[in-house]
């Protein structure tokens, strides 16, 4: 796999990875253990992963490794996705678990 001629700008993989992970921190704890089943035609296995940060994490770092994004672009993606949260989180907070 070639690199792509986009490599310095936000990983939208890590924009959106950061700003889901941050919003399913907000809801039920960054601690969160969960499993993602993947479809066969993207090997067909389980991933389990025991924060919605390690899986953000994941998602930026497979870019990374497979050459098509620099690690700069990885760190600023993940900082706009949990920028982007916060502000939904202020504008439209989770409702209180009693």
């Amino acid at each position: 796999m070639g690199s792509t001629p986009f490599a310095g700008v936000h990983l939208r993989h890590r924009d959106f990875a950061g700003g889901a992970s941050r919003v399913l921190a907000a809801a039920f704890g960054d601690e969160t253990a969960f499993k993602l089943n993947l479809r066969e035609g993207l090997g067909g296995k389980a991933r389990d992963y025991n924060s919605f940060s390690e899986a953000a994490e994941e998602a930026g770092m497979s870019r990374i490794c497979n050459g098509i994004n620099f690690q700069f672009s990885n760190k600023e993606g993940m900082n706009a996705g949990h920028k982007v949260a916060e502000r939904v989180l202020k504008k439209h907070p989770l409702p209180s678990v009693s």
